[in-house]
């Protein structure tokens, strides 16, 4: 992603990056970023301990007495990371507010970098994607990037200074043929289908991510 690229251009410069649902912190061996890496069970000890749907987004960073972020102040983030982070949320609405909570912790023109697996071709969840996009978008996202991988959905957002160039984009196209929640193609399992099913991308995701860790 050209996003990768400009970083490797710049590597002088501190971009503070919020990684959540890291699990093992990838984005610590890269200089450029100054990164804070979150989960909820952290695998290894420079992960810090968040509930991400519980955090609160207010003026300052309050951690609790068991090392537990719980408070993190706005417009303190250039990047943000959901690398297969809204799949495991089980309701389309946590993912919107996921989304929210992403932008209000961005500063103006940063981004929102969301990685979704998908073994499927590049078309049978596209309406899925486009709702998405046009989802963010109402909440003041542009996106900037998108790329389908063999395992994975690719997509870079960015935090627009005004909310409005973003709702334009929704306006402009009204008869848009998409869902108005942030719907996974899980949520549209059949009552008593099993919702998981082991293809490739559990083990071969990491080959395919557009940055090489």
């Amino acid at each position: 992603m050209e996003i990768f690229d400009y970083l490797e251009e710049n590597p002088n410069k501190s971009y503070k990056l919020l990684d959540v649902g890291s699990c093992y912190n990838p984005f610590k061996k890269f200089q450029c970023f100054d990164t804070l890496a979150i989960d909820i069970a952290p695998a290894v000890e420079d992960v810090v301990k968040c509930d991400f749907l519980d955090l609160k987004v207010d003026e300052k960073l309050s951690i609790s007495n068991t090392k537990c972020i719980l408070e993190l102040p706005k417009c303190s983030f250039n990047i943000v990371i959901f690398s297969l982070y809204l799949e495991y949320l089980p309701t389309p609405k946590q993912r919107l507010d996921s989304c929210l909570k992403a932008y209000k912790l961005l500063k103006t023109e940063g981004l929102l970098v969301i990685i979704s697996p998908d073994s499927n071709h590049v078309g049978a969840n596209a309406k899925i994607m486009k709702s998405w996009r046009t989802c963010l978008a109402k909440v003041g996202f542009s996106r900037v990037k998108y790329e389908k991988l063999t395992h994975l959905h690719c997509m870079a957002f960015r935090k627009s200074y005004l909310k409005e160039i973003p709702l334009r984009w929704v306006q402009i196209y009204p008869n848009l043929d998409v869902y108005d929640e942030m719907f996974i193609p899980q949520d549209f399992k059949k009552l008593g289908e099993s919702s998981h099913k082991s293809e490739p991308y559990e083990i071969e995701f990491n080959k395919e991510l557009p940055l090489q860790m």
